[in-house]
């Protein structure tokens, strides 16, 4: 079961609830997860984050709370996974995770927690989350490092078929960018 708990009360309540109904609970956008992070380890309880480039929770929170959290929960042997929980910040995911690395998180655990911990996590990491036989052949290519804001996807593959990153986007950009500016003289 996916439960939401920012704070540290709401999390602990989920904890229980969670024992008491003899499920398995991962925890969602857990904002103060630091706090019961050896909790969390202990019960094997995973954890997918929120953005990494928000504002803390609280008003005497430190300034880079949210960004250090993942780094925190990797140092206490927490499994965890980024998240956005929302299509319009999607396409920023790789961002989150490269802001957590700036921040303390070890750059492979970054990639983990982009591809492999969020398959071990849903429980499908027989079937995705790694470049294995036998597994989905789900692929991108860049032409640099995915976390970086400049690197751009070149090839995608879903289940093993390319697929086409025309859209409109991209044709309005080669569009525009190819035409005289206004402000040449």
């Amino acid at each position: 079961v996916l439960i939401f708990a920012a704070r540290e009360k709401a999390i602990r309540e989920a904890i229980q609830f969670a024992e008491r109904e003899k499920i398995r609970m991962i925890l969602a956008e857990p904002r103060q997860a630091v706090s019961v992070a050896a909790e969390l380890k202990a019960k094997n309880i995973p954890v997918i984050l929120g953005p990494t480039m928000a504002a803390p929770l609280e008003e005497d929170d430190p300034y880079d709370r949210v960004a250090t959290t993942p780094a925190e929960l990797h140092k206490a042997g927490v499994k965890f996974a980024f998240g956005t929980f929302a299509t319009s910040s999607s396409r920023n995911l790789p961002y989150q995770a490269a802001n957590a690395v700036a921040y303390g998180l070890p750059y492979e655990e970054a990639l983990k927690a982009l591809t492999i911990y969020p398959a071990e996590i849903w429980g499908v990491a027989a079937e995705y989350g790694s470049i294995e036989n036998g597994k989905w052949a789900d692929l991108m290519v860049t032409d640099g490092d995915p976390l970086e804001v400049r690197t751009q996807v070149r090839q995608l593959y879903i289940k093993g078929k390319p697929v086409d990153l025309d859209n409109r986007h991209k044709r309005l950009y080669e569009r525009y960018s190819s035409r005289p500016s206004s402000n040449a003289r």
